[in-house]
């Protein structure tokens, strides 16, 4: 629900006609959350989103079969995945390689943080002011 929000908010006010298949199902998942009855669900999608609402109804009618409009990946089996074209796997992964590399050539020291939480030391700032007034005058 929280992804199909973050969708549908970043969706500019000029385009949302086009997304409205995508603002059903986000008041579908909102009124199955809030509780609603499907009897009530189908009445409100249907008054306030019109025959968008009966395809809505349809799709989330049968669970399993949620997603058979998008194309899902078919990872390690790249001939016959469906979005080899847009697949970004192996750029990750080399990304997240030569973060690990990074990682183990720069180990933290984890009881060494604490020393970055202790409190501040007064005196420097105080230095500081008491010089930049000094400046001033």
């Amino acid at each position: 629900m929280i992804l199909c929000l973050k969708f549908t908010n970043s969706i500019p006010d000029n385009e949302r006609k086009d997304y409205s298949y995508y603002f059903t199902c986000r008041s579908y998942l909102k009124m199955l959350l809030d509780g609603y009855s499907q009897e009530m669900i189908d009445e409100e999608l249907s008054f306030f989103h019109g025959d968008e609402a009966f395809e809505v109804i349809k799709d989330f009618s049968n669970p399993e079969e949620i997603f058979q409009y998008f194309p899902t990946p078919n990872c390690f089996d790249c001939q016959y995945c469906e979005v080899q074209e847009s697949c970004k796997y192996f750029e990750v992964m080399a990304i997240y390689s030569d973060l690990m590399r990074e990682n183990d050539k720069n180990k933290i020291d984890q009881l060494n943080l604490s020393k970055l939480f202790k409190e501040p030391d007064h005196s420097i700032v105080n230095q500081n002011s008491s010089s930049l007034q000094k400046a001033k005058s």
